[in-house]
């Protein structure tokens, strides 16, 4: 199967913000197309990515390090990411790798 059928992002620019919508599996196979995607929205310069993932219906220890380096190339920029719509289960896993400040409330 291919990543991008296993995969896909879609992003909307409003204002200072982005809202990138992760949908599937975020895994090996898959985490460099999240590398990318939030690659391009911080090419837009805002002041907040937001990762939606309700949409995400799996995610291993790489999909995991592809959310930190998303939020540590985020603040690079000065910018700040935040995951919306997080599982249960992904939030405790990000709560032992000390991710927590990445959790946030849907934007308005």
């Amino acid at each position: 199967m291919r990543t991008l059928e296993l995969l896909q992002t879609h992003s909307l620019l409003y204002e200072n913000a982005t809202l990138l919508q992760v949908v599937g599996e975020l895994d090996m196979a898959t985490a460099p197309l999240v590398d990318q995607a939030v690659a391009a929205c911080l090419a837009e310069q805002p002041q907040h990515v937001y990762l939606d993932l309700s949409r995400l219906e799996f995610c291993d220890r790489t999909g995991l390090g592809a959310l930190l380096r998303a939020r540590h190339r985020a603040r690079a920029q000065g910018a700040m990411v935040h995951l919306i719509s997080i599982h249960r289960q992904l939030r405790r896993s990000l709560a032992a790798l000390g991710g927590t400040d990445l959790l946030a409330p849907s934007p308005a």
